[in-house]
């Protein structure tokens, strides 16, 4: 009977020992899949922090020193892992820079530079933003590569396009070989062009609005000319008229307005590169939009503005110019044009 128990209890016992040690895999595993997902969760949210809040305000993605002073350099994702705007979004302990993974090990990659043309007007007007390109890169639980991973990120340089960056995937788990590859690789690519060309198309509608505000400020003054001119001729009615009682059509006639203080409008009296127009205008926050510095450092943008640039000299028509003043656009050169042309005939 003794043994009977004795046997019982032993029987328990390892039934306890196996409950543990499963429930212990069991968290295990799940706890690798916890940190797996959190650092996908994170190279997701390192593209939104950069192309969302830092493009839109600094016109790029610039490179920064870390923390401690160290500089990596352009193509070196701690350069940007540092960053103020990333290293906080890392959920794990022992981020305080981002550049490590859950697994304490850095968190490796490229990034690429490269100067895109997005938009072209005019002949010679062109638009050209610098386009990062960047692969973040965790080896995973393991602590290894993947042999397609380490060739992809082995044959980046400089020279590379933007697709060669956004090429490198780790291999497929259901296909990959284990015993002669590592197979849990975390990889995660994207570029900001989108990001810039949305930059791009605020600061053109920008334009599109000074234009648009300031031919309706001339339409206003317009209108109010022409409501000036029934009661200048029914005052001079008489002098229309011949001896006979026939109107006389005559330039002389129909300009007498031109001797009695009136004048038509005309873009040329509106002056914005003066403030006090600009607001009149309503078009000063478009303007500094434009003009003002970007976080980066620097000027952000130039204006000018042009009347008359019809061939035969007419002021029915607004040009203007956008140039570069310190933004990091316009690729090496730092040329960067534009020209909207806007025209007052519909009044």
């Amino acid at each position: 009977m003794q043994a009977l128990i004795l046997f019982a209890v032993f029987g328990a016992l390892l039934a306890a020992i196996a409950g543990v040690v499963t429930t212990s895999v069991e968290s295990t595993r799940q706890f690798i899949l916890n940190q797996v997902a959190a650092t996908r969760t994170y190279f997701h949210n390192v593209e939104i922090a950069l192309t969302e809040q830092v493009v839109p305000a600094e016109m790029q993605i610039a490179y920064q020193s870390c923390p401690d002073g160290t500089s990596h350099g352009a193509s070196n994702v701690k350069s940007y892992l540092c960053r103020t705007e990333v290293s906080r979004l890392a959920s794990w302990s022992g981020a305080s820079d981002g550049s490590v993974d859950p697994w304490k090990r850095d968190i490796t990659g490229y990034v690429l530079k490269k100067d895109v043309p997005i938009y072209a007007s005019l002949p010679n007007y062109v638009i050209t933003v610098p386009v990062t390109a960047m692969v973040l890169v965790s080896a995973g639980p393991d602590g290894k590569l993947s042999n397609e991973v380490q060739s992809g990120l082995a044959g980046l340089s400089t020279s590379s396009q933007i697709r060669d960056v956004l090429r490198i995937v780790p291999p497929d788990p259901a296909s990959c070989n284990t015993s002669t590859n590592s197979c849990d690789d975390i990889v995660h690519t994207f570029t900001d062009q989108r990001a810039l060309e949305r930059r791009w198309k605020t600061i053109k509608e920008a334009m599109e609005r000074i234009g648009g505000a300031t031919v309706r400020h001339y339409g206003i003054q317009f209108k109010q000319f022409l409501g000036q001119l029934p009661d200048i001729y029914n005052s001079n009615i008489a002098g229309l008229f011949d001896g006979s009682g026939n109107l006389v059509i005559n330039t002389a006639n129909l300009n007498i307005w031109q001797g009695l203080g009136v004048s038509p409008p005309s873009l040329a009296t509106v002056n914005l590169n003066s403030a006090a127009d600009r607001t009149n205008v309503g078009v000063d926050e478009e303007f500094r939009y434009l003009t003002d510095p970007v976080a980066a450092g620097g000027s952000g943008m130039g204006l000018s503005f042009t009347v008359g640039s019809t061939p035969n000299g007419y002021d029915d028509m607004l040009t203007i110019d956008l140039t570069n003043n310190g933004s990091p656009w316009g690729g090496s050169t730092g040329t960067l044009a534009y020209r909207h042309i806007v025209s007052t005939t519909l009044y």
